[in-house]
C-alpha cells in the first residue's frame, strides 16, 4: 500500500510540474519546450520501457493532429503558435499526458489487485 501511494504521488507531482510549466512559461516557447523535453526524458528513463517511448511518440503526434483539426475548424486557437497553428511544446505535452494516464491506470490496477488479496 505504501509503495502504491508513493508511485501515485510521483505521478501527480510530474503531472503538476507539466501543467505548472505550461501555465508559467507558455509565453517562452523555447524554454517550455526544453523543460517539457527534460521532464519527458526523465519519465522515459525511469520507466525504461520501449513501449512507453512508442506511446509517447504516437500519442504526442495524434494529440497534436487532433488539436490541429479542432483549430482548423475554429474550435479554439493558441496565442503563440510556432508550428503552423500549434506551439512547439504541444506534442510533447500530449506525450507526457499519455505516460501520466498509463502510469496512473497501472497504479489504480495495482491498488485494487492488492486490496482484493
Amino acid at each position: 500500500m505504501k509503495q502504491i501511494l508513493k508511485a501515485f504521488i510521483y505521478s501527480l507531482l510530474l503531472g503538476f510540474i507539466a501543467l505548472y510549466s505550461v501555465s508559467q512559461f507558455w509565453e517562452k516557447p523555447l524554454e517550455l519546450t526544453l523543460g517539457l523535453l527534460s521532464l519527458s526524458a526523465l519519465m522515459l528513463l525511469i520507466s525504461k520501457k520501449k513501449e512507453d517511448l512508442v506511446l509517447f511518440v504516437v500519442c504526442g503526434a495524434s494529440g497534436a493532429i487532433a488539436e490541429i483539426i479542432g483549430i482548423f475548424f475554429g474550435a479554439w486557437n493558441y496565442s503563440l503558435p510556432q508550428l503552423g497553428i500549434i506551439p512547439y511544446w504541444l506534442p510533447i505535452l500530449w506525450g507526457i499526458a499519455a505516460l501520466f494516464v498509463k502510469r496512473t491506470s497501472q497504479e489504480i490496477d495495482d491498488f485494487f489487485k492488492k486490496k482484493t488479496k
